[in-house]
């Protein structure tokens, strides 16, 4: 308020000011390369994510898919986004039989953390927060 007073808004802002500050340690080293709409509502004149693409989404989740190449290393990362504003998501994705592994920017500390995924199947899930999003790192062979 512009008294000073404390709205109910000021804890989740701060919390994504947080987060936003442990994720910005990585972005800032990356540049984005494209963005994909995936599932039932694609916007009309955006591009259709490439037959070859990393991940591949196994079902029509509403997802935004952001692929970043780092300036720094031959890593490939992902931002993958919640569509919907009210409800969780859980999503899976087919992975590329090149990736050998895949990491999460810590949305709380910065650092990069492994993550397991069905490697017979080259399926990964997770969840993800009504309008939540995670950034994702491949690492391909």
């Amino acid at each position: 308020a512009r008294d000073g007073t404390l709205t109910d808004l000021y804890t989740p802002f701060k919390v994504l000011n947080g987060e936003i500050k442990a994720l910005g340690k990585t972005l800032v080293s990356l540049e984005a390369e494209a963005v994909y709409h995936v599932g039932s509502e694609i916007p009309k004149g955006t591009p259709k994510m490439p037959a070859d693409f990393e991940w591949k989404p196994v079902s029509n989740q509403d997802l935004i898919v952001t692929l970043f190449r780092s300036k720094n290393s031959t890593e490939t990362y992902l931002m993958i986004v919640n569509k919907s504003f009210k409800e969780t998501s859980k999503f899976s994705m087919n992975i590329a039989k090149r990736v050998d592994k895949v990491s999460e920017i810590d949305n709380k500390n910065g650092r990069k953390k492994s993550l397991s995924y069905n490697k017979a199947t080259n399926v990964f899930t997770d969840t993800l927060l009504p309008g939540g999003g995670k950034l994702y790192v491949l690492q391909t062979n």
